[in-house]
């Protein structure tokens, strides 16, 4: 039995782990590397906020104020 709770938070922690690792990855360092990303969208209307890939617009507005970020 107590094994089988060792194994359990072992895998939590595990998953925890990974979870931190990807969500903490950068999308963007240049624009440029959104166009790559996000082909569809029309030179001059994707920023690279803070690393996060943004179409300005309403998601562009909702960043910048969730985020607190100055342009």
């Amino acid at each position: 039995m107590a094994q089988t709770f060792k194994f359990a938070y072992f895998v939590i922690i595990l998953v925890s782990l990974f979870i931190v690792v990807v969500v903490g990855q950068k999308e963007c360092d240049t624009e440029a590397d959104c166009y790559k990303l996000y082909v569809c969208h029309a030179p001059g209307t994707m920023k690279c906020l803070h690393g996060v890939c943004v179409s300005p617009g309403a998601e562009y507005s909702a960043v910048v104020r969730a985020h607190s970020y100055t342009l």
